[in-house]
């Protein structure tokens, strides 16, 4: 009959928290969650993506790109799967969170074990040496210059222990990463502008103060046979103190990065109302002008001449706009249709003409500022450091004790065995030049 072994003889039983802990700060745990969030970030890369506040008007065009493009049995899964808006999807953010949760414990058990000190013991194996007679071997690593923990017989010391906290800067680099993502994600700034093509005009005074952009061309492109929305085009210049300082063509999931700010194409309007006018120099007499030369939306301001000259109709819920208001250098004045104003700007006078409404397209922009950007880029020094200090290696743990037989054992470990074996060496010799005194 089998012996049932002692209860002492049991190793204990983890509880389920106990051992939840230790599966999630394993390094296994942390390598599958790695896997499958690179596998799904390949898969969120080959599938187009759709925009988070897409209009409308644009989820059958989205649609029908995505069959075009992975065929209609593939978009299909794609979509049931939630692989066209993968990186909001919950199994992606819970294996972000899962990452997270993994990273946090494994620096916390690090730091952990760094913060302790090291303990007394015998070394499995070691260098067998000769000390000075009656020598203790504190009194000999203190004498190497070593400030060692001990007794007469046994006697241990760390140098250069912060060569092991490399790790530790890595692991808080990448939980800085996904902390700077979340801000991002959750606390980024953002502003919704109306643009039309014509003069160059403000852009937004809540994320680019001052900035100025002009829209040159903004094309709404449908399928020729069955009208259905295809893709939003705006070309576009931005100028800051009158020097141009970003500039392209905007398009669904191709933004354009201005200072620090990403301008989206979110929607746009091909037979939208603006109001029209036209701008003729004071010196040139000529007839008054019939059709519009430049068109603005209501309550934009816009350039003529390097002057800033804001516009609005007169009476909000006049729809025909036959009054309007401009506002030139603080001066108010009241034009209607067919009127024009005198305005002085730094380039020359101007006769500015007030057509009255005029159709025109309007391209819909989505400005965004993310926040965290500080922490990502602290991310980046601290991953760096830690990078640096990880392939160091200075660090060192010198061991010297007794055994049962009486021998003293040197042991020296540390994070290179080559240069391990050279400060042995050194030490021994060092030892041995000790007992010849």
């Amino acid at each position: 009959m089998a012996k049932t072994p002692a209860k002492s003889d049991q190793a204990p039983r983890k509880g389920f928290f106990a051992g939840l802990f230790d599966l999630v700060s394993s390094v296994s745990f942390a390598l599958t969650v790695l896997i499958m969030l690179g596998a799904l970030g390949i898969i969120g890369t080959v599938v187009p993506q759709r925009p988070a506040d897409i209009p409308a008007g644009m989820d059958e065009a989205f649609a029908t790109n995505l069959r075009d493009f992975l065929g209609e049995t593939f978009a299909g899964i794609a979509s049931t799967l939630g692989f066209d808006r993968l990186f909001t999807s919950f199994y992606f953010l819970g294996l972000l969170l899962a990452l997270a949760l993994s990273l946090i414990v494994c620096t916390w058990r690090k730091v952990e074990k760094l913060l302790r000190k090291p303990t007394l013991g015998i070394p499995a194996s070691g260098t067998m040496i000769d000390l000075p007679t009656n020598s203790s071997a504190m009194e000999v690593l203190n004498q190497l210059g070593y400030r060692a923990r001990g007794d007469a017989v046994q006697a241990v010391v760390e140098r250069h222990k912060w060569n092991l906290w490399g790790s530790v800067f890595i692991h808080i680099s990448l939980l800085t990463f996904l902390l700077s993502g979340f801000l991002t994600w959750k606390f980024s700034e953002h502003d919704e502008v109306n643009l039309a093509p014509g003069p160059e005009v403000f852009l937004s005074e809540k994320l680019l103060p001052g900035a100025t952009a002009q829209i040159s061309n903004a094309e709404l492109v449908r399928d020729p046979n069955t009208g259905v929305i295809l893709e939003y085009r705006t070309e576009m210049k931005v100028y800051a103190l009158g020097e141009e300082i970003a500039g392209g063509t905007i398009r669904v999931n191709h933004p354009l990065d201005v200072a620090g700010v990403t301008i989206y194409q979110t929607n746009m309007q091909d037979d939208g109302l603006g109001l029209g006018l036209a701008a003729r120099p004071a010196s040139i007499s000529a007839e008054p002008p019939t059709t519009p030369d430049l068109t603005v939306l209501n309550g934009s301001t816009f350039f003529l001449g390097g002057m800033p000259i804001a516009i609005e109709v007169m009476n909000p819920r006049d729809l025909s706009g036959k009054m309007a208001l401009l506002s030139v250098g603080g001066n108010m004045m009241p034009l209607s249709i067919g009127k024009s104003a005198k305005v002085a700007t730094p380039r020359g006078d101007y006769d500015l003409w007030y057509l009255g409404p005029n159709e025109t397209i309007i391209t819909g922009l989505t400005l965004k500022r993310p926040a965290g950007m500080e922490l990502f880029w602290a991310a980046c020094v601290i991953l760096s450091l830690g990078l640096v200090i990880v392939f160091l290696p200075f660090y060192h743990r010198v061991r010297l004790s007794k055994d049962d037989k009486g021998n003293w054992l040197l042991m020296v470990s540390g994070r290179s065995d080559m240069a391990m074996d050279e400060k042995r060496e050194k030490l021994i010799a060092r030892i041995k030049r000790l007992g010849a005194k």
